[in-house]
């Protein structure tokens, strides 16, 4: 399974990505985001509260720390 860290939590990040791996399972077979960044904490937020599965997903204020 490959992990992801997605940047930009906009209507575009929200629905490719978010909804997509979670649509049909996919995100527990082939893919799974483990955190989100966005220059707008408030969405970012709001993004990681609407996700249907939290495990391991860290959200980022920093992008110098998320890419440690």
């Amino acid at each position: 399974m490959k992990k992801y860290v997605l940047v930009g939590t906009g209507s575009r990040g929200q629905g490719m990505f978010v909804r997509g791996l979670h649509k049909d399972g996919l995100d527990e077979k082939y893919a799974k985001i483990t955190g989100l960044f966005d220059i707008n904490n408030t969405r970012c937020r709001a993004v990681y509260d609407g996700m249907p599965n939290k495990d391991g997903v860290t959200v980022y204020t920093d992008f110098d720390e998320m890419l440690e």
